[in-house]
C-alpha cells in the first residue's frame, strides 16, 4: 500500500505547514487547479479516496480523520 496526500484548496504554504505539523512522512501532491477534485467527484475538505494499484476507488469518505489513523498511515 501507498500512502500520498494531496493538497489543493489551502495555499501551498498551510499544506507544507499542515504535513510539518502532523510529522506526515507519506509523499505530498499539490493540486492547485482542483483537477483532483472534479476527477473524484470531491465536494469538499477534508475529505479522502482510496485507490487500488489498477487505479479503481475502493473507498471515499469525507471528514477528518482521528490522528490515530494518520499516525498508522505515517
Amino acid at each position: 500500500m501507498q500512502v500520498v496526500g494531496l493538497g489543493t484548496q489551502d495555499d501551498f504554504d498551510f499544506a507544507t505547514r499542515f504535513a510539518s505539523t502532523h510529522e506526515l512522512t507519506f509523499p505530498m501532491v499539490w493540486d492547485p487547479g482542483f483537477d483532483s477534485w472534479r476527477h473524484y467527484d470531491i465536494l469538499g475538505q477534508p475529505a479522502y479516496v482510496l485507490v487500488s494499484a489498477a487505479g479503481d476507488v475502493v473507498a471515499k469518505d469525507f471528514g477528518m480523520w482521528p490522528d490515530d489513523i494518520l499516525d498508522r498511515l505515517s
